[in-house]
């Protein structure tokens, strides 16, 4: 029986059976288990409970429209719509913010081989050491690759690693997954829109995975797309500032990744931990006898203190942040002005919140060649440093001492007020 799919963004629309199988295995039922935001927001109220396994039935309804669209044939169009529903099947808990940490503390940590480990299923060799692969979610064996293996299409067999490798950007439709405007990022942008009530664009994403074009392996989109892409791109830049310049989301990542990272510290969290829920990992913390009192505080919502926040956009004043002998330095510093400890955290933006567009336009005729189209150039490359200085103590009579501190380090530095943070507060839905 065709299951009915009921999404807040598109309505109801169904899957093909074939690929309507893979929702129910236990690699994508864990996906309902990781939040698409970083966070458990305290105030963004729509966003906290989106989850990536929305998210990504989301994408792959729009590959299917794609795929429509451009008349691929019933095979191309299983391999661009499983691989838009597996894009996030790798996805650690808490999204980004795990993931930094697991590349920081693992260097053998890669989402793109994890994500090919279960699309293929390579369960032996040099991956035994990823034998908890089996049981990636409540003792239930990964399935997806033994079910891409069943699917006939004209007699033949698809084959796991052209999924595997459309889903990270390769092959004649990988552009449409993991590109600079691509149908995850299309769906990510209007989705979290949606539930943070800055858009009711229902129509956009859509209208965007229906203008993708073809022509001589170039991937572009239909030239009557220039106001949706232009749209997208407005849309992204409105949602990743509110996202991010949010004081208590930075605060809540803040603690996050402090306990994170003494939890990596003290081998608590090994490389194969990432396959593990949201609340898993938090139970994991709330169990380490080092973390389970900042964990405490994060469920309770019991905040620490933010005692500055502010831009950098200086390349050298970033690399000081980024560079661990400068940055212990600087937090030396701050703590003998403070008498108190005080946290370091930071959220590198690099074409987050602006991102340049070079796409080609192809006229609408179907009778066209690559050497037939304009080329849409928008928006630019967004590079900066979002820097907050934290403190869990509840005295912060001295704040003013870093404020001074990080004047002196960072003169260029843009504070909340100047650069425009404030204005959030009474941003309006757009359409």
């Amino acid at each position: 029986m065709t299951m009915h799919i009921l999404d807040p963004l598109y309505g109801t629309f169904t899957l093909p059976n074939d690929i309507e199988r893979f929702l129910f295995t236990p690699e994508m039922q864990r996906l309902r288990e990781i939040r698409l935001s970083n966070v458990d927001s305290i105030n963004l109220l729509g966003i906290s409970s989106v989850s990536r396994y929305e998210h990504s039935i989301g994408t792959a309804y729009l590959a299917l429209l794609s795929a429509r669209q451009l008349n691929l044939s019933k095979k191309d169009t299983y391999v661009l719509v499983i691989s838009a529903l597996f894009h996030d099947i790798a996805s650690p808990p808490f999204g980004h913010t795990t993931e930094l940490l697991f590349r920081r503390y693992h260097k053998d940590y890669s989402h793109e081989k994890n994500s090919r480990i279960i699309v293929e299923g390579i369960t032996d060799g040099e991956h035994a050491k990823f034998g908890r692969f089996h049981q990636i979610f409540v003792g239930r064996e990964i399935e997806a690759h033994k079910l891409i293996k069943k699917i006939k299409v004209m007699g033949q067999r698809i084959d796991p690693s052209e999924i595997a490798d459309t889903m990270v950007g390769r092959g004649p439709w990988g552009k449409m997954i993991n590109n600079k405007i691509d149908l995850d990022n299309i769906d990510n942008v209007y989705r979290l829109a949606y539930h943070a009530g800055l858009t009711r664009s229902f129509q956009i994403p859509i209208r965007l995975a229906e203008g993708f074009r073809l022509c001589d392996n170039k991937l572009g989109f239909a030239e009557d797309c220039a106001e949706n892409l232009n749209n997208w791109l407005v849309t992204r830049r409105v949602l990743y500032q509110r996202l991010m310049y949010n004081e208590s989301d930075f605060i809540l990542k803040a603690m996050l990744t402090y306990a994170l990272d003494e939890a990596f510290k003290n081998e608590k969290i090994k490389n194969e931990d990432w396959c593990l829920t949201d609340n898993e990992l938090i139970n994991l913390l709330y169990e380490f006898p080092q973390t389970k009192q900042i964990v405490s505080r994060i469920r309770g919502g019991k905040l620490y203190n933010l005692l500055w926040l502010g831009t950098i956009t200086n390349e050298k004043d970033i690399n000081t942040i980024l560079d661990e002998k400068s940055r212990k330095q600087l937090t030396d510093e701050l703590i003998s002005r403070f008498d108190n400890d005080v946290i370091l955290y930071w959220i590198l933006d690099e074409e987050k919140i602006s991102r340049k567009l070079d796409t080609p336009l192809f006229p609408i005729s179907p009778f066209y060649s690559s050497h037939s189209f304009d080329r849409l150039v928008i928006g630019e490359n967004s590079k900066s440093l979002l820097l907050g200085v934290l403190t869990e103590s509840t005295n912060t009579s001295k704040s003013s001492f870093i404020k001074n501190a990080i004047t002196q380090w960072f003169p260029s530095a843009i504070t909340p007020r100047s650069n425009g943070m404030s204005h959030l507060k009474s941003t309006k839905r757009f359409h």
